[in-house]
């Protein structure tokens, strides 16, 4: 981000510009054409095991509107998800743009995602702690664990 920038202000005009590019509309890619960098086809959408959950988009190859640093930073995460949760994310995902968040780091959770009301979790963006799908999945998937465990400890008891 340039020196100086607002984030807020940054975020905001870069919204626009997806938009813009995307001619008015959420713009939608398959994680496996991100990967490549080819826009993805109603064909391979309609053929795809991830149907979207939006009626109004427009296919388009994301990838192209962020710079490589950024491209190389969310595949690498994705890698690092699925090298430690068996291929949890799939060439199936899709992938909206624009989506700007914030983070309101003002709720306490536990490392395991638990609120101080015991058996309450929060996570991904309610939680204030996290920015997108990926960490949302991973927080998801760490409380999900310790729920598990929490249940055998039960019914070991």
């Amino acid at each position: 981000m340039p020196t100086g920038v607002s984030n807020a202000n940054f975020s905001l005009a870069f919204a626009k510009l997806i938009n813009t590019l995307g001619k008015e509309n959420i713009t939608l890619q398959r994680l496996e054409d991100f990967k490549k960098g080819i826009t993805t086809t109603e064909q391979s959408l309609k053929n795809n095991s991830v149907k979207p959950s939006l009626k109004s988009f427009s296919l388009s190859n994301i990838k192209t509107y962020l710079p490589q640093v950024v491209t190389d930073g969310i595949l690498s995460l994705i890698d690092k998800i699925n090298e430690m949760y068996g291929n949890v994310i799939s060439g199936d995902c899709l992938i909206y743009a624009p989506i700007v968040e914030r983070i309101f780091p003002s709720i306490e959770i536990t490392i395991n995602m638990e609120t101080n009301k015991e058996g309450i979790f929060l996570v991904g963006d309610c939680s204030g702690k996290s920015i997108g799908v990926v960490p949302a999945t991973t927080m998801g998937i760490k409380a999900a664990r310790l729920i598990i465990n929490n249940r055998n400890n039960e019914k070991n008891n």
